[in-house]
C-alpha cells in the first residue's frame, strides 16, 4: 500500500527547463520511474538525449512515452500552444512541474548605470522567472479542469520550482530581482492552492537552495566555498536529491498536501 502511494508509473509528466541541470534530473527521474515525461526545452535542441533516454529504459517495449517540445516559456501564445499539444499527444496531464528559470548575474540594480539595459534585464529574467509560472498555471489549470478526474484521491499536480532566495536575501551576491520573482512563486503556490483546492488540483512548490549542476561548476570557486561554509550539511545539494520530494508532490501520497512549499537547502535557512 505504502508503495502504491508513491507510484507514478504511466503517470503523464510535463517538465519545463528540462534541457540541463534541476529538469534534466527529474526528468531522467521520472523517466526511470516509468511515467510518460514531456520535456521542454528553449534553445538547446534535446532530441538526442530523448532518443537515449528511450534506449536506456527500454521505453518502446514499455510503451512509454517520452517526448520534448520547445517552447519560449516567456510567451503566454507559445506556452498555449505547445502545452495543448503535449494534452493531445498524451490523452491527458497529471503532473505539471514548471521547473525553468535563470538567474540574475548583474549585482545591485544601481550598479548598471543605463536606465534601459536595466529596465531590459529586469524584465528578461521576471518574464522566465515569473511571468511564465502565470503563464503555466493559466494553460495548464484549464486543461486539468477540463480532464475528468475519477475520484478525490487522484487529484492533478501543479509543481512549481521555487528557490530558497524566496525566504531570504542571498549574499554575497545581490539579485534583488531573482529573489522578488521567487518570492512572487511560493506565494502563488499558496494563492492558486486556495484557488483550486475544489477542482482536484493541488499546487506546491520545491525551494531548492545550492545545488551543483553545470552551471554552478562555471561559478568563481570563492564564491561556492562562502555558500558551502554557510550550508549546515557543509555541501552543496545533488539534483538527484530533490527528486523524492518532487516524486512525493506528484504521488498520491500528497493528496492532502497543498500550498506547500518545501525547502530543500541543507539547513541554509534554518539560522
Amino acid at each position: 500500500m505504502l508503495q502504491e502511494l508513491f507510484d507514478v508509473k504511466g503517470k503523464n509528466v510535463i517538465i519545463t527547463g528540462a534541457s540541463s541541470g534541476i529538469g534534466l534530473e527529474l526528468a531522467k527521474g521520472f523517466v526511470k520511474l516509468d511515467a510518460n515525461v514531456a520535456m521542454i526545452y528553449n534553445s538547446h535542441d534535446i532530441h538526442n538525449l530523448v532518443e537515449q533516454l528511450e534506449k536506456e529504459n527500454d521505453s518502446a517495449t514499455k510503451g512509454q512515452k517520452i517526448k520534448c517540445y520547445q517552447c519560449s516559456l516567456s510567451s503566454f501564445e507559445s506556452v498555449n500552444s505547445v502545452f495543448n499539444t503535449i494534452a493531445k499527444d498524451f490523452g491527458q496531464i497529471d503532473v505539471c512541474i514548471a521547473n525553468a528559470g535563470i538567474a540574475w548575474d548583474k549585482g545591485p540594480i544601481l550598479d548598471i548605470e543605463d536606465d534601459a539595459k536595466c529596465v531590459s534585464e529586469w524584465e528578461k529574467v521576471v518574464n522566465v522567472d515569473f511571468n511564465s509560472c502565470f503563464y503555466i498555471a493559466r494553460v495548464i489549470g484549464k486543461i486539468f479542469k477540463s480532464q475528468k478526474v475519477e475520484n478525490e484521491n487522484k487529484k492533478r499536480s501543479l509543481i512549481f520550482t521555487s528557490s530558497m532566495s524566496a525566504h531570504i536575501v542571498n549574499v554575497p551576491q545581490l539579485q534583488a530581482c531573482y529573489n522578488a520573482c521567487k518570492a512572487g512563486v511560493s506565494h502563488l503556490t499558496k494563492s492558486l492552492a486556495v484557488e483550486w483546492a475544489d477542482l482536484n488540483i493541488k499546487v506546491n512548490a520545491v525551494s531548492p537552495g545550492y545545488i551543483g549542476t553545470s552551471l554552478t561548476e562555471k561559478l568563481d570557486p570563492k564564491l561556492k566555498g562562502y555558500w558551502v561554509d554557510h550550508v549546515p550539511m557543509k555541501r552543496m545539494g545533488k539534483p538527484s536529491e530533490l527528486l523524492g520530494t518532487y516524486v512525493y508532490l506528484a504521488s498520491y501520497a500528497s493528496n492532502y498536501t497543498t500550498g506547500a512549499d518545501i525547502i530543500v537547502d541543507g539547513g541554509y535557512c534554518c539560522p
